[in-house]
């Protein structure tokens, strides 16, 4: 994993670029997390409570899909 985000992530983000990220794993979730701060500019899309329960709180907004598959993941896009 990385130790720290990459620049063009970190500039992207700066400016407003990346607006959310789909989480799939409580793995990336926790990466994420850890490399996140602060974190209140990012919203979080999850497949499942178990991936939001890893990515911790202070995130800008965090939707969990009603299923664990990718259609619902999806689903909770078209709803910000």
């Amino acid at each position: 994993p990385y130790a720290a985000l990459p620049d063009d992530i970190k500039a992207a983000l700066a400016e407003g670029k990346i607006q959310g990220v789909l989480l799939y794993s409580p793995r990336s979730a926790a990466i994420l997390s850890g490399l996140m701060v602060p974190r209140h500019s990012l919203r979080l899309f999850c497949l499942s409570e178990a991936v939001a329960q890893a990515a911790g709180a202070g995130w800008r907004d965090m939707r969990v899909a009603a299923a664990p598959n990718e259609n619902s993941l999806l689903e909770c896009l078209s709803k910000v």
